[in-house]
């Protein structure tokens, strides 16, 4: 998490969360995601290569106070793009979520200049519903009924 956190791509697409140390990425996790598990009963999962277990990204739900539908999100580690692994993934994660956690509807937030994520969203049949202001920033939302 924390050199995924540190990337280019992050720190673009997603922002600097001040993540700089393996202290700093554990408090992340502790109140993000796992706090996030305890309150909706999702969060963002850790993305494992089958053939080596090797951490290559993250995949998952988060719930933002600016939203009122559980918003969609995927990161990877650059070496990893590419590949099919986004796509393999981030499927197997909207079935998931779907068929296990029973959630029907789901937002994707992503700048609108991310070309990668808008393209990835796209085939995973999320459609473009509107541009948004998040602070200062201009995001686009993205939508999808499972």
């Amino acid at each position: 998490m924390l050199r995924l956190m540190n990337t280019p791509a992050w720190l673009k697409y997603i922002g600097d969360r001040k993540v700089y140390t393996e202290n700093d990425a554990r408090k992340y996790l502790i109140e993000g995601s796992i706090e996030s598990y305890r309150t909706y009963g999702y969060g963002f999962y850790m993305v494992v290569r089958k053939h080596d277990m090797l951490s290559i990204g993250t995949c998952g739900l988060t719930q933002r106070d600016y939203l009122d539908t559980p918003d969609f999100g995927f990161a990877f580690l650059p070496e990893h793009g590419r590949q099919g692994y986004a796509f393999e993934v981030a499927s197997a994660c909207l079935d998931f979520i779907r068929d296990t956690l029973g959630i029907q509807h789901l937002l994707a937030i992503t700048l609108p200049d991310n070309e990668r994520s808008i393209r990835l969203l796209t085939k995973l049949e999320f459609l473009f519903e509107k541009t948004i202001m998040e602070g200062e920033e201009e995001v686009s939302v993205y939508a999808r009924f499972l």
